[in-house]
């Protein structure tokens, strides 16, 4: 009896050390592994965009031009951007990334000009991040010196990125993927607002010699109005190019602005009290929350350099902190808004 006992107890604590093994074994494993050829740099920065607590930065160290992204740093299905410095150029790749992908990614940063062509996916998840990368490849913004008509870019990159797209849907379609569809929408996602961000910005320059109204038109001609009506739909912010359109470059909010300024000009408000109006108006919930967030940092914290400014600016944003439904938003504003006011004392 006692031998069958002590059996018995050797063989839990075996099966307690192999769950202890295969649970340390599981959160060490690695999603995505590379490899530069010709990088000198000790490391790099990954960027991710958690909607709930904003945009984070992990730096990854570099080891003889090898780096590995682990699990503990991906909880669910995303994009993000690997961001390094090679010699004079500054690199960005982008990646998906989800907690059960196994990617290997090679590539050989000595001509930095064709670098992405250098890109070697393979492993669980290469698949869809080739699909990536091929798109990515293809998504140009326009160039403003004047040697190119707008139109005709417009008209050539819209035939070309759509037919690629349903091409690549095709070639690099993974069956054995779960996270292959979402990806894929929000691959299309990317080439919709990677788009309406260059139309947007030539709207803009539109503006200062048509009309509004013609303005309007030409943007309804040439874009899918079933998004622009939808603009605020949450699910469009897992695309960055989406968050490029509303928290880097802002030109559908600086449209919607200017627009308004030709139809009716206002000298009642400042331009940032008219900024903060419009956002308040036009996007809602969580896109609100985002742009709001986004505008507000990069406008009262970083842009701002005099205390009186700042005060003007800091007297009409606080009362609105507290209409953030995202209250992770809400604390670090206060936050950075309270650092911000400290130095500018000093």
């Amino acid at each position: 009896m006692r031998k069958i006992r002590w059996s018995v107890l050797f063989l839990i604590l075996q099966l307690g050390f192999a769950t202890v093994n295969a649970f340390a074994q599981t959160k060490n494993r690695i999603i995505l592994t590379g490899k530069f050829e010709n990088f000198t740099g000790n490391s790099l920065d990954l960027y991710l965009t958690n909607i709930s607590l904003g945009d984070v930065n992990h730096k990854i160290p570099v080891i003889n031009g090898e780096f590995t992204i682990p699990d503990s740093l991906i909880t669910t299905a995303q994009t993000g951007i690997l961001a390094f410095k090679n010699t004079n150029d500054y690199l960005l790749i982008s990646v998906l990334l989800a907690p059960k992908y196994r990617i290997s990614l090679k590539a050989d940063a000595l001509n930095t000009i064709r670098f992405y062509e250098t890109f070697v996916w393979s492993g669980h998840g290469s698949l869809i991040n080739n699909f990536y990368s091929e798109m990515n490849k293809n998504l140009w913004d326009f160039d403003e010196s004047g040697k190119t008509d707008f139109d005709i870019w417009f008209k050539v990159t819209r035939k070309t990125t759509d037919s690629l797209y349903h091409k690549y849907s095709n070639t690099y379609k993974d069956v054995h993927d779960p996270n292959f569809s979402y990806f894929q929408k929000i691959i299309f996602y990317d080439i919709q607002f990677h788009r309406l961000n260059n139309l947007m910005r030539r709207a803009c320059i539109m503006l200062d010699h048509k009309t509004p109204e013609e303005v309007n038109d030409y943007i309804k001609a040439n874009y899918d109005q079933s998004i622009l009506k939808n603009i605020s739909d949450k699910q469009f912010l897992a695309s960055a190019d989406y968050r490029r359109l509303m928290s880097a470059s802002f030109w559908h909010l600086f449209y919607l602005v200017k627009y308004d300024d030709k139809v009716h000009p206002d000298v009642s408000r400042t331009k940032y009290q008219i900024y903060l109006d419009k956002i308040l108006q036009v996007y809602k919930d969580e896109v609100r929350d985002y742009v709001l967030y986004k505008f507000i940092h990069l406008n009262l914290v970083e842009a701002v350099s005099s205390y009186e400014e700042f005060r003007e600016r800091a007297a009409l944003t606080m009362p609105i902190l507290n209409s953030f439904k995202n209250k992770a938003y809400n604390n670090k504003l206060i936050r950075s808004i309270q650092n911000k006011e400290s130095k500018l004392v000093r």
